[in-house]
């Protein structure tokens, strides 16, 4: 992964776009109106829980506070 990620700037970013079936977000309990920012927060704890990330790394890619 680091070659792939090798060119990348470290303040550059992806934007991500798939398709969730709804009634997998409502089994999620994700919020309808904020999906987005839900599924990030996700995702962040995903990685930090995969021992991927940092939890300050998640925090700030789930833009929400360690405490």
């Amino acid at each position: 992964m680091a070659n792939t990620l090798s060119y990348l700037d470290k303040q550059s970013s992806l934007t991500v776009k798939f398709d969730l079936p709804a009634v997998i977000a409502s089994q999620a309990s994700l919020n309808f109106n904020n999906i987005s920012q839900e599924v990030k927060k996700m995702f962040a704890l995903f990685l930090y829980e995969h021992k991927q990330i940092s939890l300050s790394k998640a925090c700030e890619l789930g833009e929400f506070s360690q405490w």
